[in-house]
């Protein structure tokens, strides 16, 4: 995330489309602080101008290396990090403070990571 002189706040998402071998994407959306009394509840827009709930519920203070994200409801959730894999402790950590909120781990889909040595 970038802080833009305006305040919004810059949002990256990248992967890769389809598989490994599909093009590589990356979507740039805006933020914005919701509330400047939690600034961890932000809206988001990656398409046009339609914003939705991107509430940062859990993150690494240490290093910044994951954060866990969702909305008012119990129906999105995210793991996010900046490396393809996490430490199973912090794995835990996430799922249990996700549980402890109302929501269905059970449900999540665990996306295969291309590591730095795969081509």
């Amino acid at each position: 995330m970038l802080i833009l002189p305006n305040g919004d706040i810059e949002v990256v998402n990248s992967g890769y489309w389809g598989n490994f071998s599909g093009s590589f994407k990356r979507a740039k959306g805006i933020a914005k602080i919701t509330d400047p009394t939690c600034p961890s509840k932000l809206k988001v827009c990656f398409f046009m101008r339609f914003y939705a709930e991107y509430n940062i519920m859990e993150i690494d203070e240490d290093n910044y290396s994951y954060a866990l994200v969702g909305s008012n409801t119990s129906d999105y959730l995210w793991l996010l990090s900046r490396t393809p894999t996490l430490p199973e402790e912090a794995i835990l950590f996430l799922l249990t403070k996700a549980k402890e909120r109302g929501y269905n781990t059970s449900m999540l889909k665990w996306v295969k990571q291309k590591h730095e040595n795969q081509k």
